[in-house]
């Protein structure tokens, strides 16, 4: 499946207002959906996206991932909205 059949896949889904986890699951599958708004030069660290990664016990990501410059890193934490 090619990065537009993903996407529009994925706008079908929206349509049909599953529960939250489905929408997860899909982008998972779909890594190339992602928000990548602050890739930098070297792209994602490692090409490594976490998911559901938690931070004490009341916090969660739906994604995580570490973006590179020549000597800049920065930690980018993804919460996608409730519908």
């Amino acid at each position: 499946m090619n990065l537009d059949e993903e996407a529009a896949r994925f706008v079908q889904l929206l349509d049909e207002e599953r529960e939250e986890q489905m929408y997860q699951a899909y982008l998972e599958q779909h890594t190339r959906l992602i928000p990548r708004e602050f890739v930098q030069n070297h792209g994602i660290g490692l090409s490594l996206v976490l998911r559901k990664l938690s931070f004490g016990a009341d916090y969660k990501t739906d994604f995580f991932y570490f973006s590179k410059t020549t000597d800049d890193w920065n930690a980018v934490l993804c919460r996608l909205p409730s519908r």
